[in-house]
This record gives structure tokens, C-alpha cells and sequence, in this order.
């Protein structure tokens, strides 16, 4: 029927007889095209490979999240439309390449950030700025860390950070956050500027070893050693002129980091095979030291730590894992020293040298801090606060939160009123104080 209609205007006429090829030849393929011997692909945007592809219709405009409506989009501050969902669906390989990207490439979702990685291209957006996410115009990303808040990526042309640097984790002369991908430098840390600076042009990445990112504070594992910045970094290097840039840390001739302890806040430790060293906030003796004196860099442990159970800011003491046994070190806070479980101390007793507490059945879990004190045993909790009260729950408890609530391991809450009287069921909704997980641990009865 169309080979019959008359000849038409040139234009009409190419329309028409792409109409007449497609319903003969069928549509020109995207994917899976069979190419004759010395053939070659059309250039065509198809044709691309699907991550230059991917890259290519992000920084158009089109939206990754195929599943979240405009609605949801406005929630999270971007201004992405119904209609920017559409070029995924131009051609089948459109579509292929977002859905490899969804499945091998990397995105991280935060309450004012965004990022999607694919293909060593790095998409940005914090969404209080209601925007889309746009291209990171940094070289080609080999991996991104962040610790939630801040975030640094690894490239072949060196590190590249942004993000929150309100404690300056990102050694940059900052207490604001950095809006785009920023090169780290480190003018401070002579060693680690000539090893990079030997790095051939596009091989700066070997710089890195390792990086820790927590606690606003940045550890990275160098050929030439641990350099950091952030929050206390006294603790790592001592006094230094500008505590605002990364710093080399001093280490013990031949000790090579292969895993770093950082379960809280204000204790770090190191460990290098069966070695461990450690640093943090060591002002009533905390770290089992067998002194109470400011840490200015790291010193040998004197036992093993296996995790850091307690040990908060401003705490007075810390509460360590050594295998089948709990050490204590500090000053005795009153919540301790009425549970039993540290015969011989009263509150406020000084004890700079590790102490095991003493239970007497196998406990699986626990938590600790100045006011609360749960341990678990099968079937049973014991719940001691600085109060004064101590209860024996007939269940096991998993989560809690200051003084009166405790969780089991159904997920039903429990209100524990100050004398232990009368335990009654509760709501989550009731809860406005932060709720914490127990620590699990294997310790056995008695001093393992």
C-alpha cells in the first residue's frame, strides 16, 4: 500500500520511506548487531560504550532512580520530573546500560547528599540545594570512602575530597563544607609529597595503601607511613604548628598497620600482626596504660584488645574485649562498682592497669556507660543502673536506652521503672532519648 502512493516532497519522502523500512527491515538494532567481516559500527550514541553512555544521558538530565516518582524526588530536594525518566527508554541499550549502572556501579543516599558512581564517572548533588546530580569533573574515580558525612575519592591523578570539614578531617584550611571534589594536598607531611610527587602522571593512586575514615578523623596508609588530620589529632602527632593539615604519625621502626581498631570515638589502636598500638583520650587513665598522662602519639598495648566495648567522650573509663574476658580501666563509676562485677573497687577508685570483670554464668552481650550497665546471659538480663536499681529481666535484651527502656530480641520494648517494680510493655513512639545496641561478645563465668 505505501509503495503505491504517489512520489512527495523531498522531506515527506525520506519520512515515508523510513516508515516503509522499518515495517519491512524492521527498526535498526542497538544491541546484539551482527557485523559483516570488515564492518564496523555506525557512529551513533548507541554505539558508545555503556558507561560513557550511562555518563552521557546523566549529565543530560535523565534521572537514575526509575522508581521514585516526582513526589519522592521534591522529598529528597532534587528537581527531577516524570519526564526525565523517559531516555532510558529511547532504545534497548539505553535501558541496558542504567540497568548494569544500577547493578555494578555504587550510590550512596545521605540526608543532604547524593552520589552515583559507574564506570570510574562520579555523579554529585546535595539536595539542599535542590538540584541533579552532576559530573564530578575530577579524572576517573577508582574508589570512593566516606564516613557518612565526608568523602574522598581515590583517582589516578591523586585524591580528590569533599563533604563535611568542620574538624578539618579533609586537611584543608576549612571549617566548612566543600561543595566540589577538591585535591588533597599534604604540605606538611615532606615524606609523603616526594613519594607522590616520584608517582608517575596518571599513577598517583599508588599513594594510597589504605584509608580510614571515622569520628571526623581521616587515617591514610601511605608507602611511607600513616599520615592524618581531623578531630583530636593530638592524640596521633602531638603539638604541631598547623593541626589543620595532615600529619605524619610516628610509629615504631618496622610496625606496619594491617587493621585498625576505631569501634569509639576517643580510643584507636593499631594493629600489626600479633602487635597492637594505641592512642586516645586518656585523662583518668583509660587506656590501661598503667598512667593517666595526654597522649601525643601512639604506645604499645600491654594486653589484647579484640574490640572496644565502652569508651565515650568525656568518659572516665573503658571497657575492652581480650578475648573471653572483660578488661576495665579508669575510674570506677558508680554503676560498676554496685553490680559486682568489680570486686574490690568502690566509685571514683582509680584503675589505670586492665581489670577483669567478674560475672558468674557465660554472658553473650553487653553495654556500659556511666549510667546503664546491661549484660546478657541465656534467657535472662541483668539491668543495673547508677540510680541504684538492679533487675534480673527474664528475657534477653539486645538494645536499650537510658535508665528505663530496654528492648528484647522480639523487638518489643519494655519500660523498667526506677525500682525494678512492675515491668510493663511500651511503645517505641514513647522513646526520645538515643537507643543503643548491646555489644555482642563470648565471655565465660569467672576471670578467664
Amino acid at each position: 500500500m505505501l509503495s503505491r502512493i504517489p512520489p512527495l516532497k523531498p522531506a515527506a519522502q525520506v519520512l515515508l520511506d523510513r516508515a516503509r523500512s522499518i515495517l519491512t527491515d524492521g527498526p535498526p538494532l542497538s544491541m546484539n548487531v551482527e557485523l559483516d567481516d570488515g564492518e564496523e559500527l555506525p557512529v551513533a550514541l548507541h554505539t558508545l560504550l555503556q558507561g560513557t553512555l550511562w555518563a552521557t544521558l546523566l549529565e543530560s538530565g535523565a534521572d537514575p532512580d526509575l522508581s521514585m516518582d516526582s513526589y519522592g524526588a521534591n522529598e529528597q530536594g532534587l528537581h527531577y520530573k516524570l519526564k526525565d525518566k523517559f531516555p532510558w527508554f529511547l532504545c534497548r541499550k539505553f535501558l541496558f546500560a542504567h540497568n548494569v549502572a544500577q547493578k555494578d556501579g555504587e550510590t550512596y543516599r545521605g540526608p543532604e547528599y547524593l552520589h552515583s558512581l559507574y564506570a570510574g564517572r562520579l555523579f554529585t548533588a546535595f539536595t539542599d540545594e535542590s538540584t541533579r546530580l552532576r559530573l564530578a569533573r575530577i579524572p576517573r574515580v577508582i574508589r570512593v570512602v566516606d564516613d557518612g558525612l565526608t568523602f574522598i575519592a581515590q583517582t589516578p591523578k591523586g585524591l580528590f575530597g569533599w563533604g563535611v570539614d568542620f574538624v578539618r578531617q579533609l586537611g584543608m584550611d576549612s571549617s566548612d563544607r566543600i561543595d566540589h571534589p577538591t585535591r588533597l594536598t599534604f604540605p606538611q607531611c615532606t615524606k609523603v609529597g616526594d613519594c607522590e610527587r616520584g608517582l608517575g602522571a596518571w599513577r598517583k593512586n599508588d599513594l594510597v595503601k589504605q584509608i580510614w575514615m571515622r569520628h571526623g578523623r581521616t587515617i591514610i596508609h601511605t608507602p611511607v607511613g600513616l599520615i592524618m588530620a581531623g578531630q583530636f589529632s593530638k592524640w596521633f602527632v602531638g603539638d604541631v604548628d598547623n593541626d589543620t593539615f595532615f600529619h605524619q604519625i610516628s610509629l615504631p621502626a618496622g610496625f606496619v598497620p594491617d587493621h585498625i581498631i576505631q569501634d569509639v570515638e576517643c580510643v584507636t589502636i593499631l594493629e600489626s600482626g600479633s602487635h597492637q598500638l594505641i592512642t586516645g583520650q586518656n585523662t583518668c587513665g583509660q587506656l590501661g596504660l598503667g598512667h593517666a598522662y595526654g597522649m601525643s602519639g601512639f604506645e604499645p598495648l600491654p594486653f589484647r584488645v579484640d574490640r572496644v566495648i565502652s569508651a565515650h567522650p568525656g568518659s572516665i573509663f573503658s571497657l575492652f574485649l581480650s578475648g573471653e574476658t572483660v578488661l576495665f580501666s579508669g575510674l570506677t563509676p558508680a554503676v560498676l562498682a554496685s553490680s559486682g562485677l568489680l570486686p574490690g573497687f568502690g566509685e571514683g577508685d582509680y584503675c589505670p592497669t586492665p581489670t577483669p570483670l567478674y560475672f558468674t554464668s557465660p554472658i553473650n552481650a553487653m553495654y556500659c556507660d556511666e549510667f546503664d550497665l546491661v549484660w546478657v546471659s541465656a534467657g535472662l538480663s541483668h539491668f543495673v543502673t547508677d540510680q541504684g536499681m538492679a533487675v534480673c529481666l527474664p528475657f534477653e535484651v539486645c538494645r536499650c536506652c537510658s535508665y528505663e527502656w530496654v528492648c528484647d530480641t522480639a523487638g518489643i520494648w519494655y519500660r523498667v521503672p526506677g525500682d525494678g517494680v512492675g515491668v510493663t510493655v511500651a511503645d517505641e513512639d514513647e522513646i526520645e532519648d538515643e537507643i543503643v545496641d548491646l555489644v555482642p561478645v563470648a565471655v565465660g563465668p569467672g576471670w578467664v
